[in-house]
């Protein structure tokens, strides 16, 4: 990708507050400069029955471009999505993304004020997306520099805030910082996930015992290199060592609340399960009943003696791990707040809501809905409540660029996967990296992926499909928000698995209901066997129908990969 050719092309700076249109490589992006960012349309009055409809389509190239409609009283045929008032399911915690060192070093060191200011507009503030849910790595993550801790040869009294620029500054924070200033008053809700242990707290005993890894693997103990390092290693078994790592995690939320960043909450590890492959990023490995009993034992009693309202969450694992994280937080519902997942055994959105096949190796979705059900987590009370997405990313198959800049396959698989958690009942969704480059870094580990904003220079930056699809939903359905049941909905589908759906009631009595047209395109190599394996749907075309309320109706026509968010009064 030849970062020139955008930026000779931005010729739509000050037309309209629409998208700045660019066609790339794989479709449509919109670009920013240091003079226009696309903004949305405000939601509006809505009295007399108005209802302000968004559309983001791939044919018209519209990104969330502002129409209204009409409650009224008629039918006029077609699909029927009925939104059921009686129905009340999940609170919702909100929607949002991570604070990542490489999104950090893109914004906080290599984009202009002003084209930051569109940035942190976009994605924070009330005419962007609305973000209200963050995360942020303590310590290094693979989309880090370089790997680091905080604490030098494991001595806390070393601890210091840090970043990966080797300074002790972190701009992490400051990204933080900047985004609370967009929500002008609103909370962020920011939640830590720490990767790896400082190394010498780290062990090989408590590493898995069947990997390719050199760390208490058979490999490790033919080659006698069962020397831990930040990729690989469990926690130390010392109850004492423990503790000391327990209060690393304090030390982190103190730091953090004393510069104004109350955080809402923290997963115990980012994917417990390891580096069994030899991936090359830090981790720190943990059997789920080895991750609770630390939690419970340790983490939970130290954090929340000086943080009781902070939200204590395990799992951050895949799909597949979701009942047995459920399972063990129903042990200990005073301590363990919630169960979070990762995105990644849906293949891209491939596998939504099916059972775990190829040894556990993808899909697996359906276990956040059975776990909701079996615990009935709602997020209303305090406790074991919830679920949650922590992290989703495009461009990590195989046979797959990292970065494609204008895709809209990859913004469906976003919206889809969104509509199908928050379906089965997830509290909210959280998108990985913020901010990367055209080549989906940097990252130590070159583990290269694609994100909804992609930074180009100083002064230029582009919005992603997949950003428009998290403003879908992160725009209009703010945190305190229920989810309403669909009546006759089928897997978040209805009409024949045509239409996927998803309504909501906001705090101010809003209603809000979001409907997606669309098929996703399968690509890279061996995706498509796993087609026999998806849910089996109808042909594309032009779908019209009613959104049903109370007895009213708003008509509403879907074109062929096309996705509409209504608002409009309870």
């Amino acid at each position: 990708m030849k970062i020139g050719l955008f930026v000779v092309v931005f010729i739509k700076c000050a037309l309209a507050d629409g998208c700045a249109e660019y066609r790339a490589a794989y479709g449509i992006v919109c670009m920013c400069n240091e003079t226009y960012c696309d903004s949305r349309e405000a939601v509006g009055d809505l009295g007399n029955g108005t209802v302000a409809v968004y559309t983001s389509s791939k044919g018209s190239g519209k990104r969330m471009f502002r129409s209204e409609a009409k409650l009224t009283t008629s039918d006029t045929g077609g699909v029927i999505i009925e939104v059921d008032d009686t129905s009340v399911e999940q609170r919702i915690t909100g929607f949002g993304g991570a604070f990542t060192d490489a999104s950090a070093y893109h914004v906080m060191d290599n984009l202009s004020p002003k084209a930051r200011d569109g940035l942190f507009s976009s994605y924070f503030g009330a005419l962007g997306n609305a973000y209200s849910v963050g995360r942020v790595p303590l310590g290094s993550s693979d989309f880090s520099a370089q790997s680091y801790s905080l604490v030098e040869n494991g001595n806390l009294a070393t601890f210091q805030l840090r970043d990966d620029r080797s300074q002790g500054t972190d701009y992490k924070l400051e990204m933080i910082q900047e985004a609370m200033r967009y929500r002008q008053g609103r909370p962020l809700q920011v939640f830590m996930s720490i990767w790896s242990a400082p190394v010498a707290w780290k062990s090989c005993k408590t590493s898995p015992k069947i990997s390719l890894n050199t760390c208490g693997g058979l490999a490790g103990r033919i080659l006698g290199q069962n020397v831990p390092t930040y990729e690989f290693g469990g926690l130390s078994p010392d109850p004492a060592i423990r503790d000391k790592y327990a209060k690393y995690y304090l030390k982190f939320i103190e730091e953090y609340h004393a510069r104004n960043v109350t955080l809402y909450g923290l997963t115990t590890q980012n994917e417990p399960s390891g580096n069994p492959m030899k991936n090359k990023w830090e981790n720190t490995f943990y059997t789920p009943q080895d991750e609770f009993d630390f939690a419970v034992k340790h983490l939970g009693p130290v954090v929340k003696k000086q943080f009781p309202g902070i939200k204590l969450m395990i799992g951050d694992d895949q799909y597949t791990s979701v009942n047995t994280y459920g399972g063990l937080a129903s042990k200990a519902p005073t301590v363990i707040d919630g169960v979070t997942y990762h995105w990644y055994r849906s293949l891209g959105g491939i596998l939504e809501n099916t059972k775990a096949i190829l040894f556990n190796s993808a899909g697996g979705g359906v276990q956040i809905g059975e776990t909701n059900r079996k615990y009935k987590l709602n997020n209303t009370k305090p406790g074991f409540s919830f679920t949650l997405a922590t992290e989703a990313s495009n461009g990590f198959l195989p046979g797959s660029s990292h970065v494609e800049p204008g895709s809209w396959n990859r913004g469906y698989a976003y919206s889809r996967d969104i509509i199908h958690q928050l379906g089965n009942g997830a509290a909210g969704w959280v998108d990985w990296n913020l901010v990367l480059d055209s080549n989906g870094g940097p990252n130590h580990a070159n583990n290269f992926v694609d994100a909804a904003v992609i930074w180009l220079n100083r002064t230029h930056f582009f919005k992603n499909p997949m950003f428009y699809s998290i403003g879908h939903f992160s725009s209009f359905v703010p945190p305190g928000s229920t989810r309403l049941g669909i009546v006759g909905s089928d897997d978040s589908y209805v009409d024949n698995k045509e239409i996927e759906t998803v309504a909501f009631r906001t705090p101010n009595n809003q209603i809000v209901v979001v409907a997606i047209n669309d098929r996703l395109e399968t690509t890279g190599k061996f995706l498509w066997i796993l087609k026999k394996f998806a849910t089996s749907r109808p042909a594309l075309k032009t779908v019209s129908g009613n959104i049903k309320y109370k007895g009213q109706y708003v008509p509403f026509t879907l074109q062929p990969h096309e996705i509409q968010t209504f608002v409009f009064s309870a």
